[in-house]
């Protein structure tokens, strides 16, 4: 993996700080700057022998035609990723939670099945069945939030920090509660109608055809907000297209 590496400051130019969790009262560790470091930038991007990034998982598929009509294909992939990047030399405020391997992060599985079928009089309907894991939730005393929360400390939280502000991980990876997961059913009806050399195919196209509203994005940093979706799936769509070919 990449490392960026700013050589005008190391882990020794820091002086650790204690500061609360906001979550659970929890003491932090987080490290300010020396004031005669600051704002002395030199970055250089090397390859890092130890920071590395895993991915293990099973993906399998299938394809059948099952009749003269209908036609049906579909698969599962079931995996996780876990990345450990501990090798920093710059700034131990990037050591919080970065070996991934020491949490229990599980596997996460999603499905797709699809098909075809064909009927009289040039009509044909197809679907396509997607479910996919949801992101990852941790509990907390105010609601469900995202795994990943972030804590930005300034000089008004932390007077000694010599930063403007530093963000901190409150959660570790990991964990056994996820948003809803994503399942999304999109429907199609068409037919094709054909005249000497022209060939003319109208289509109806159902999108989230249950109307599911799953959440994708949720604003992570602590404060007033957190927890506010900021991405949601687009509620069910309909779209009628035609197709000419000559």
């Amino acid at each position: 993996m990449i490392r960026s590496t700013n050589l005008a400051a190391g882990v020794s130019d820091y002086t650790p700080l204690t500061i609360t969790s906001p979550l659970n009262g929890d003491s932090i560790t987080i490290y300010s700057l020396s004031p005669a470091k600051l704002g002395l930038v030199n970055i250089i991007d090397t390859t890092s022998a130890a920071n590395t990034q895993t991915y293990n998982g099973f993906e399998g598929s299938f394809d059948a035609r099952l009749s003269k009509k209908l036609t049906t294909f579909g698969g599962v992939t079931v995996g996780r990723t876990i990345a450990r990047t501990c090798d920093v030399l710059d700034d131990p405020n990037l050591l919080r939670f970065c070996d991934q391997t020491a949490f229990s992060i599980p596997f996460q599985a999603q499905y797709k099945l699809s098909g075809v079928y064909q009927f009289p009089m040039g009509f044909q309907a197809s679907g396509v069945l997607a479910s996919y894991p949801g992101l990852p939730l941790n509990a907390s005393p105010n609601g469900p939030w995202l795994g990943t929360v972030n804590y930005l400390v300034n000089r008004t939280i932390a007077p000694g920090l010599t930063q403007t502000q530093v963000s901190v991980p409150l959660v570790a990876p990991g964990g056994s509660s996820y948003f809803k997961r994503l399942t999304q059913l999109d429907l199609r009806v068409g037919k094709s109608v054909r005249f000497a050399r022209v060939n003319l195919t109208g289509a109806l196209d159902v999108f989230n055809a249950l109307n599911a509203s799953t959440v994708f994005n949720q604003i992570q940093t602590f404060g007033s907000a957190l927890g506010r979706p900021t991405d949601v799936i687009q509620g069910r769509l309909f779209r009628f297209g035609m197709q000419l070919k000559f």
